[in-house]
């Protein structure tokens, strides 16, 4: 696996990890534990045999150690320590000091179970040249931890190093074999109950799935029809404002042809039937009519008979 695919998939379970339910966290950590004991019981021998096992410990030690008196960590180098740690609940300490500079020094741990990476001690520059150094940390196994001494930002110097590194755990009894017939007759109950809880989800899933598409089909059909009616509006906005125009140049010719008709109406009156019927209005307006139309009353004075043959 490259950097980039193991990054990327340590991502993708911290992402995962983070949104997990308290109730999704307990049923992993039960499923977990089923399949430890059905799997311890694989090659368990009958049941006669099983009764008379005993409780046995495990043959691990409960403390390991590593130790070093004159480690060298070379100019712009680093020295990793690496400690497999088995169990859950376990202790890590530490202690160390450089013969004269100080040194860049980290603790990240690697959780088997989801390969996730974190930091117990972040690189920290370290006055261990002055005084030694020294440090204790829980650690929830099983993974590996990694004790690193960095001298990168010295490229002349190389470090001495001493150190002394304990990993405590507390090693669990083994519990009493599980009889194999046990386990089998637990396999089989856990397989019809994992058959029917799988069959009645797929049901219910089936037909979710099925209103799900019947639901998407439908908002296919209605995002069509509002492009359609999108289209349609657009359509007729435009034509409303063409006929609005057109309107707008027709009235304006109706207001020009009433005006002339109008005043064509006047003329064909006698010019003292237009002054009779004036006169009938305010003074003032009369004066007014008589001043608007004084041109055309002087032309209109001025018509004479038509000559006949």
């Amino acid at each position: 696996m490259t950097r980039r695919a193991k990054e990327q998939r340590q991502k993708r379970l911290a992402q995962r990890l983070a949104y997990e339910t308290p109730e999704e966290i307990e049923r992993r950590l039960q499923w977990r534990a089923l399949l430890d004991t059905i799997d311890a019981a694989a090659d368990a021998p009958d049941v006669a045999a099983t009764e008379t096992a005993k409780v046995r410990t495990l043959s691990a030690p409960d403390v390991l150690s590593w130790k070093s008196s004159h480690a060298i960590v070379a100019a712009s180098g680093k020295f990793d320590l690496p400690v497999r740690v088995e169990y859950e609940d376990s202790e890590v300490s530490y202690e160390f000091h450089t013969k004269e500079m100080d040194i860049i020094f980290s603790i990240r741990f690697v959780d088997a179970a989801t390969g996730l990476e974190r930091f117990l001690i972040p690189p920290t520059r370290c006055a261990s040249h002055e005084s030694a150094v020294k440090g204790c940390h829980d650690v929830r196994g099983p993974g590996v931890l990694t004790l690193t001494w960095d001298n990168a930002f010295s490229w002349i110097n190389q470090k001495e190093l001493s150190y002394a590194v304990e990993l405590h755990q507390n090693v669990p009894h083994l519990a009493p074999l599980v009889p194999a017939n046990t386990a089998r007759d637990t396999l089989q109950r856990e397989l019809r109950l994992r058959q029917a809880a799988f069959d009645a989800k797929a049901g219910v899933l089936a037909t979710l799935q099925a209103s799900v598409d019947s639901r998407q089909a439908k908002i296919l059909d209605l995002e069509q029809q509002l492009a359609r009616l999108q289209t349609e509006l657009a359509t007729a906005v435009d034509e409303q404002s063409q006929a609005t125009a057109e309107l707008q140049g027709v009235a304006r010719d109706v207001e020009v042809l009433d005006n002339e008709l109008t005043a064509l109406a006047w003329r064909t009156l006698p010019t003292p039937m237009v002054e009779r019927i004036l006169s009938f209005g305010a003074k003032a307006d009369w004066k007014q009519w008589i001043a608007i139309n004084k041109k055309w009353h002087g032309i209109v004075a001025g018509f004479k008979p038509a000559e006949r043959d």
